[in-house]
């Protein structure tokens, strides 16, 4: 689930806002439900790469994902990056 942490690090998902979750779902084409996203929005977001390095379907993407945080709402993401 790497790539999940990888859609915050476009360039359409640094907007002030941040990035809504059903967008994330858009981005990967379909290959991860809703569920598997929030919950690996969750773990980006409450233990960030230590979780990722924990968890092999995020280790590989652990050192460049950073730590995410909700912006407005329970949908809407962003990378602590930007």
């Amino acid at each position: 689930m790497a790539d999940v942490g990888a859609v915050f690090d476009l360039p359409a998902a640094r907007g002030d806002g941040g990035y809504h979750l059903n967008d994330v779902e858009k981005q990967l084409g379909g290959r991860y439900n809703a569920r598997e996203i929030r919950t690996a929005v969750e773990r980006l977001v409450n233990d960030g790469a230590a979780a990722g390095a924990r968890d092999r379907g995020l280790a590989a993407h652990a050192a460049c994902a950073g730590l995410l945080y909700s912006t407005f709402d329970e949908m809407h993401y962003k990378s602590t990056k930007y």
